[in-house]
């Protein structure tokens, strides 16, 4: 599902959990990457001449049988550093009975006549809140690697009208696995199996979300996982993953993205990532399933995202904000 993303954390800096992989029980040192200064450097430079501000909503229509949905951003005003009016979010599709789709109506507060056109076909625009974040077309990159070891965010696809691509600025990361034996390629797999091991499920539909590779360009999330949250008024804990090279050219290690889901119907809110970064971390305490070793390593890697990313509707949540901890496998 896709988030609705929140604001800036307030003046902390987000320290990313890191996640080592051994073939034995053996400690291995933990690897210290170095930092700039929070938030400053010709990367964070670069997105905030790009960022922008926009009005969001979320497009619906019905055939019967799918929901669909797309976000939007429209200007005209903001968007128009970038030279549009308007970008159209990639299309999630949802299947609805026809009663199911009353109470979402109900829910979102549809007028009769909003209600009527959604159901027999038409397209209704629902959830105008305001956005701010970067957004770029899809051939200027956002360089991560000229500063940091790994992706500050995940970015959202995007389209104009005339079929352009654009890419803006979504949820922050806050966890990285990586191998400890000397090795130069962390595998998705043993992440897989012990989120597994540990009631974990694989999460769909949602809308995807990249990270810009400059080995593999624009990369969509490569796994997805939700657990249950014990509070009824959240949906579950979700963690996105990727495969990025380290520094833009290193080994490759998984990059995670670890949030709280709200549920607002069928698509989420995400928020709490500092919660969701704890209650991952713990899957990957000592002892561990199976024949791979985790230890948890009490470093952090800088990724200064903690004042940027992209907000979209309340201003009063905190976003991106994760303690000082890191996990060494």
């Amino acid at each position: 599902m896709p988030s609705m993303h929140l604001p800036p954390g307030r003046g902390m800096a987000l320290g990313v959990l890191l996640l080592c992989l051994t073939l034995t029980a053996a400690a291995y040192p933990a690897i210290s990457a170095a930092h700039p200064a929070q938030g400053v450097g010709p990367y964070d430079e670069w997105l905030r001449e790009h960022r922008v501000t926009a009005e969001a909503r979320l497009v619906l229509t019905y055939d019967g049988r799918l929901l669909r949905y797309r976000k939007v951003l429209e200007g005209p005003g903001p968007l128009h550093k970038l030279g549009v009016e308007r970008l159209v979010g990639e299309e999630v599709a949802v299947e609805v009975a026809e009663g199911e789709l009353e109470e979402i109506a109900t829910s979102l507060g549809l007028s009769a006549e909003e209600a009527s056109r959604l159901k027999s076909g038409g397209t209704v625009e629902v959830l105008s809140v305001p956005y701010a974040g970067t957004c770029m077309p899809d051939d200027v990159p956002p360089t991560w690697w000229d500063q940091y070891p790994y992706p500050k965010y995940s970015w959202e696809r995007f389209e104009t009208g005339s079929g352009w691509v654009y890419y803006c600025t979504a949820d922050p990361m806050n966890l990285v696995w990586y191998r400890g034996d000397g090795q130069d390629f962390t595998w998705l797999s043993p992440i897989i199996w012990e989120l597994a091991h540990d009631g974990w499920t694989p999460t769909w539909p949602e809308a995807t979300n990249y990270v810009c590779e400059p080995v593999y360009g624009w990369e969509a999330r490569q796994d997805g996982w939700g657990s249950p949250h014990p509070a009824s008024d959240y949906d579950r804990y979700h963690v996105r993953l990727w495969r990025v090279h380290k520094w833009g050219y290193g080994g490759v290690d998984v990059i995670g993205q670890a949030h709280v889901d709200k549920r607002v119907w069928w698509w989420h809110e995400a928020i709490l990532f500092e919660e969701a970064e704890e209650v991952v971390s713990k899957a990957f305490k000592y002892p561990t399933y199976g024949y791979w070793s985790w230890v948890v390593e009490g470093e952090v890697v800088w990724l200064g995202n903690y004042d940027e990313g992209a907000t979209l509707g309340h201003q009063d949540k905190v976003r991106g904000i994760t303690r000082k901890l890191s996990l060494l496998f």
